[in-house]
Order: C-alpha cells, then sequence, then structure tokens
C-alpha cells in the first residue's frame, strides 16, 4: 500500500513499497498570498494545482498502524507523518492517498482506495510570519543615525580590521558552510541584522544542545546554540556575503602567499571586543587540565614545515584527527578572528577518541608522552611508513643515532682488557673477548639525562639551584660518553640530524612512593647551539648545517607529588618582530630572550639554520 508521486497534476505512479498512504501538495490561485486568515470554507468552482513534490521536505509516504478504539468494539487505521515543511509561499492543500499492496497480484499498478484533502495551510516566507516581529522603526532609525556617523580615532584600528577581513572573505569564493541559523529563507527577509556574532563559538564539539547528539547539527546564529537540522526542516545554505566573516571563522582559509607572510608580518588585528591580539599567538582554552596538549599544539603551530602543511593541504580523505588538527592550526593563525582565544575542545575530544581515552582533557598528562603518540599517529595518519621522508613528521623531525653497546662480565678477572674507562673515573672492567654490537636507530626526538640533585645542603648553599649547561647534556651522544645499564653499557653518536631537532629533558622519575622531579636549570643559548662535536660524518653534516635555533621550550612548574599544583608553559618567538612570547592556556605575554633558561626546560624545538 504505496505511492510515489510524480509532481505532475495528481497523477501517481505506483511502485511496490511497503508504505500505505502518501500525499501531494495542491496549491490554490486565486488566494491573496498576504491574506492573514485561512479560508474555512473551500467553494467547489475553486481551481487547485498540484506542486512538484521537491518542494514539500519530509517523510511523504508511511505505513499504517492499528490502535484499537477505547470500547474494543472496532479498529482504526492511524497514519503518523514526520516534520513536513512546504519551501513555497501561498495556500495549499495536502492530499492523502491509501493504497493496497496486497492488490498488486504481480502488476507494476496499484489501484487507489480512497483519497482525502486536508483543510487549506497557508504557509509564510519567515519575514512575513505571524510569530515574528518586524525590527522597531524607531530603533532601525537610530541604527542608520550610527552608521552614517564616521570613525573615531579610537575605531579606525577596527575598522581597518574589518575592511581587511572583508578582503579576506573575498578570496574565500564558493566555500560551503552550515550555518543553519538564520537559514530559514534564500538571502531576503532573514532578518541577518539580527545575528549576535560575539554569541558564537565555532571552537567547540558541534553536539546539538538539545539531543546531545552530532549529527546533522546546525548553529543558531542568534543565540549560538546548536540544534539538529529537523528543527529547520528546510535545510538549505543561505548565500549572502553578510556571512561571509562568519564561514571564514567556522573555517578559516589561506592561500600559499598569505602562509609564506606570516613569519613577516607585524601588523596586529583586533577581535569583536576591540581587543589587540597577535595571529599565530592566541591563547588555548584549558577546559579542565589539558594544559599539557596545549603546549605541544601551540610548539607545531610554530613550526614551519608543519604549519605550512596543515595550513594549505585538503584533508577531506583523512582521518578525522587530521581535520580538526588542521581546523584548529588554522584558527590559531586566524587574521580575523571573532575572539581573541581559540578552544582545541574538537581536537580534544578526537584525541581522547583515537587514544582510546588515554589522553584525556580532565587528567594532567605528560607532554612528552603525547606528543610521542601525536606525532606517530600523524604519520600514520597521513600514509606513513617506516622509510624516511614518508610524511611531513618523519621529513621534518626525523633523525639517525648510531648505538654501541657491549655486554658487562661481572666475572672477568682482575687486569683484564678495558674496554671503556667513563669520565667519571669509574673503571668498569670487560673482558676483550666480548664484541661490540653497532645499530642505527632513527629518532623523533633525543633524551638527556640531567646530573643528579644534590642530597644534602649546608645554611649557605640551601637555596642554590644547581645548573648544568645543554651542551653536557648533550655529550651522551658524542660517540665517547659511557651510558650505563644494568648489564649493558651503550654509547650514542648522531648520524643524521633533522631539520628540526626536539631535546627532551628528563626531570622526572619514580620510586615506591611518590613522583620526583630534578630541579636542575639547564642553561643554553637561543641562537647558533653547535652540533659538531655529536655527529659522526662531520662534513656531510656540515654542509647541510651544524647549527641551531631555539623555535620553542616547553617548561614546567610546580611539584608533580602535589595534585593540581603542576602546570606547563611555552615560549615561542615571534620571528618578525624577533621577541619572544610565553603562553600559558589563555595567557599570552612578552618575556626577555634571557630569562628563558631560567625555567625549568622540559622539551625543546630546534630549527636547524642553513649552512652559509
Amino acid at each position: 500500500m504505496s505511492d510515489q508521486q510524480s509532481g505532475q497534476g495528481f497523477r501517481n505512479s505506483q511502485s511496490d513499497s511497503e508504505r500505505e498512504t502518501a500525499h501531494d501538495v495542491t496549491i490554490r490561485h486565486d488566494v491573496d498570498e498576504g491574506m492573514d486568515e485561512l479560508c474555512e470554507d473551500i467553494d467547489e468552482h475553486i481551481q487547485w494545482d498540484s506542486l512538484s513534490i521537491p518542494n514539500l521536505v519530509g517523510q511523504t509516504t508511511v505505513g499504517g498502524q492499528i490502535a484499537p478504539d477505547l470500547d474494543n468494539k472496532r479498529l482504526y487505521v492511524w497514519f503518523a507523518f514526520s516534520v513536513l515543511s512546504i519551501r513555497t509561499e501561498g495556500v495549499f492543500k495536502l492530499r492523502f492517498s491509501l493504497f493496497d499492496l496486497r492488490q498488486m497480484n504481480g502488476t507494476t499498478t496499484i489501484p487507489v482506495i480512497c483519497q482525502i484533502f486536508s483543510d487549506p495551510i497557508h504557509v509564510q516566507s519567515p519575514k512575513k510570519f505571524l510569530g515574528t516581529c518586524a525590527m522597531d522603526t524607531e530603533e532601525g532609525s537610530k541604527r542608520g543615525e550610527r552608521e552614517d556617523d564616521p570613525f573615531s580615532d579610537d575605531d579606525e584600528a577596527v575598522h581597518s580590521t574589518r575592511s581587511k577581513r572583508k578582503k579576506v572573505n573575498g578570496s574565500l569564493g564558493n566555500a560551503h558552510s552550515e550555518v543553519g541559523g538564520a537559514s530559514t529563507g534564500r538571502g531576503s527577509g532573514l532578518y541577518l541584522d539580527t545575528i549576535q556574532r560575539y554569541m558564537l563559538d565555532f571552537d567547540f564539539e558541534k553536539v546539538c544542545s538539545v539531543s546531545l547528539s552530532n549529527l546533522n547539527v546546525y548553529a543558531c546564529l542568534v543565540c549560538g546554540k546548536y540544534f539538529q537540522v529537523y528543527i529547520l526542516p528546510d535545510s538549505y545554505e543561505v548565500t549572502d556575503s553578510s556571512l561571509d566573516d562568519i564561514k571564514y571563522v567556522l573555517d578559516p582559509r589561506f592561500t600559499p602567499a598569505q602562509v609564506e607572510a606570516l613569519d613577516k608580518s607585524l601588523s596586529q588585528s583586533y577581535d569583536l571586543n576591540r581587543k589587540p591580539y597577535l595571529p599565530g599567538f592566541t591563547g588555548l582554552n584549558n577546559v579542565k587540565a589539558n594544559d599539557y596538549v596545549n603546549v605541544v599544539i601551540q610548539v607545531l603551530a610554530h613550526v614551519p614545515p608543519i604549519r605550512n602543511y596543515f595550513m594549505l593541504q585538503n584533508f577531506d580523505d583523512r582521518s578525522e584527527l587530521v581535520k580538526r588538527f588542521s581546523t584548529l592550526v588554522r584558527k590559531i593563525w586566524n587574521p580575523a578572528a571573532f575572539k581573541g582565544q581559540v578552544s582545541p575542545h574538537e581536537l580534544l575530544q578526537e584525541i581522547s577518541n583515537a587514544s582510546n581515552r588515554k589522553f584525556r582533557l580532565t587528567e594532567q598528562g605528560d607532554p612528552l608522552a603525547f606528543l610521542s603518540w601525536f606525532l606517530n599517529t600523524l604519520h600514520r595518519d597521513l600514509g606513513g611508513s617506516k622509510k624516511k621522508d614518508s610524511s611531513i613528521i618523519y621529513s621534518t623531525f626525523q633523525g639517525e643515532v648510531l648505538i654501541e653497546s657491549q655486554p658487562v662480565d661481572t666475572k672477568a678477572p682482575s687486569g683484564a682488557a678495558l674496554a671503556f674507562d667513563p669520565n667519571n673515573g669509574k673503571r668498569i672492567v670487560l673482558r676483550s673477548i666480548l664484541s661490540v654490537t653497532s645499530t642505527k636507530s632513527p629518532f623523533l626526538f633525543l633524551a638527556l639525562e640531567l646530573p643528579p640533585p644534590p642530597l644534602f645542603h649546608d645554611e649557605l648553599e640551601k637555596n642554590i639551584i644547581p645548573q648544568v649547561p645543554l651542551a653536557t647534556v648533550l655529550s651522551k651522544y658524542d660517540g665517547k660518553t659511557i651510558q650505563e645499564s644494568v648489564a649493558d653499557l651503550k654509547r650514542f653518536q648522531i648520524t643524521r640530524l633533522p631539520n628540526y631537532i626536539i631535546l627532551h629533558i628528563k626531570r622526572f622519575s619514580k620510586n615506591n612512593f611518590v613522583e620526583e622531579k630534578n630541579p636542575t636549570i639547564v642553561t643554553f643559548p637561543i641562537k647558533n647551539l653547535s652540533m659538531a662535536e655529536f655527529v659522526s660524518d662531520l662534513e656531510k653534516e656540515k654542509t647541510l648545517g651544524l647549527y641551531y635555533d631555539l623555535v620553542a621550550n616547553i617548561t614546567h612548574e610546580g611539584d608533580p607529588a602535589t595534585p593540581g599544583s603542576a602546570s606547563y608553559k611555552v615560549h615561542i618567538q615571534h620571528r618578525a618582530k624577533e621577541q619572544w612570547y610565553q603562553i600559558q592556556d589563555l595567557f599570552v605575554e612578552e618575556i626577555n630572550a634571557q630569562m628563558i633558561f631560567l625555567s625549568e626546560s622540559y622539551i625543546q624545538v630546534w630549527e636547524r639554520k642553513k649552512a652559509v
């Protein structure tokens, strides 16, 4: 019992669907569309024409359900249609047709059992809808007067930012965006001037405010809340130039020329509250305890090869993690943002899902563990393999180190040949017949051990903080310094330097009772860190560059043994201004370069300088 409408007249093509009833739309010719009251009595002489079925949105065929009467003496069949919407103004009637599929008998046609028409339905545009109040005339005239006023001196910078936003948006083309809050019409009479841009926040996960579902969710441009598409049954996009800035905030896009100019621009932008901010140096919300993720995202957003790749490439066929990271990087560098900060909430949700809840936004984690997982996951999702330069991750961060190891012979006789003599003077006895094994291993970061802090202090030294140069802890990779383990001796030397090298300063250790932190300060130069002493092929690396400049420095503050007291910060340089900034969640402030090494560095990223 089914019917599929052709949309021409009252004729219906029959099919073998299992639904039992359907309806058409008919329109009355001689009725004024501006009428305020519906006609209850329809004259027989009025002519009605059918409207094509695409103008009727919703479920047009349903199956019958049997419901007994209260006295249980008769049965009723009822048909429940989903939300229906008619896209054209006018007065309409719905025609319902009843079919019985049992009468098909192998034929392609089904006889109509009966038909019935609904009462007239008056369809109005949003502007004429009785529930919508027109704008107050006096308020509109006042607003017009304000628009005629010239800009004050305080507004010149904001005006220039708005002009720049229009220019940026002008190059967007026909970018698609689901901004359905006001999309109940086709560009006119939609009250687009009622949009409250300061209420919009596209950073949080798009979840329906009512059902908490993330399927077919649209944002209301007035209240900023999210609703599912059934709230907007017409479901078509509004194409109006006044919405271009909202589309750009929702999904910022950059040209190669714009990306190339990011590190050369000295100009600042202004948000809707007229507060200045620097694109690329915007704070990230700490939703709960995700500061360990925020610092890593800030670092990766300022490594030029990583930043440029994720800002320019199209990731429609990649994983959701790649897409959300790309979107967040572009929002961090957005010069036309509504707010001077960005929320990583969407990315955090996907990180939690992709890591099987290993990294959560409600529990503080280790930035190094997250960085290692994140880089390897991005490498895999981008189609990378074990081969060198198989992804942007490997071509940027991957290096190679030579590892030499030799087992310790604890039963060696006195006077046996010595293989190594550690610098600390402790002589380790090895038998000469024990061989040294050598392996080359790729790496994404180098781990550096700190010397143990002093256990006791006298009255004069109790406030002294131990310090060690970075070159001293890097000597682990000079090919001479020995690292002791339970059963082996090892030494390391770098055979291939990466373009960007990540250093991990190991500060934390665990015992049976508590986690401890080594407070030793590592001193280092901001520029021209030499790696000449730590490479095996000096001539080869010399042609590529042996000196590195600091790009980012992640620090740790607080006692890890005290819950809630630890926090992470990151130092990042503005290349055009040559000014360093300290970023902790939403707080962005300038810092002198001489003050950076005074913090307890935990992760550092260094950029290779081209050989001159």
